[in-house]
């Protein structure tokens, strides 16, 4: 099988809005990987496709009073990261094709732009007079994209024994800050985008297997719910939200 690269995009920097919780993404600069592939001897017909797995995750907020907010997945990692009606591929542009028998390339394309979410007040007992702010926001997440033979003729046909052509892990890191335009912690929850730092990298090859999902739920927004405060009595301001 001939796998040739066309892109590999690391994602850009992230940008952060809001006040009584923040929303943080990239929309301008995703991560982005494409390639082709076409077949070259025996697998000819088989239906290979790109599919995702989440393998490392950290989104952690600390308060005032030295409180902690994780936000894990509600399951795993390692979780299948796919839209919901795809599974187990990535997405429409990564959904498994038949490869034509006259060597003819197909492409496949994962585009990601991860977003993630936070409070940024928080109680430390039954009163809401003294509430905690926000003072940081971290986010540290590492997947590995997989290129698979199904075995299978037809994209119908149910999946049955797996084979993992070649893998490329990536991972991208970021860091809030709260404060004032002068740098000096406020209580605002108001984030200095020039203390903020991305680290990502482009998708690279992996040198040895690394298992992954094909099933079971999917890592969506709704499965980074989960709530683990430290200490286990502190309670968001405005949770009723989430």
């Amino acid at each position: 099988m001939r796998i040739e690269p066309l892109k590999n995009q690391s994602i850009g920097n992230f940008r952060v809005g809001g006040v009584r919780f923040w929303t943080v993404g990239n929309e301008n600069q995703p991560q982005i990987f494409r390639i082709s592939v076409s077949a070259e001897n025996g697998e000819k017909g088989h239906v290979v496709g790109l599919t995702q797995t989440l393998l490392e995750s950290t989104r952690r907020a600390t308060f005032d009073g030295n409180g902690i907010l994780d936000r894990p997945p509600s399951e795993g990692p390692p979780i299948l990261d796919a839209d919901a009606d795809m599974k187990p591929w990535y997405n429409n542009e990564c959904e498994g094709k038949a490869l034509p028998a006259d060597g003819t390339a197909i492409e496949f394309e994962m585009k990601d732009s991860p977003a993630a979410y936070t409070l940024t007040s928080a109680k430390s007992d039954n009163s809401w007079k003294n509430l905690k702010m926000i003072k940081d926001f971290t986010v540290s997440e590492k997947f590995v994209l997989s290129l698979i033979d199904t075995g299978k003729k037809k994209n119908d046909d149910e999946i049955g024994e797996i084979e993992i052509i070649k893998q490329w892990t990536w991972s991208y890191q970021y860091q809030f800050l709260v404060g004032n335009t002068n740098g000096e912690p406020d209580n605002r929850a108001t984030p200095i985008e020039n203390t903020a730092f991305t680290r990502s990298t482009e998708c690279v090859e992996a040198t040895s297997h690394i298992p992954i999902k094909l099933e079971g739920p999917v890592a969506t927004d709704r499965n980074f719910h989960h709530d683990k405060w430290t200490p286990e009595d502190w309670k968001g301001f405005n949770e009723d939200q989430w």
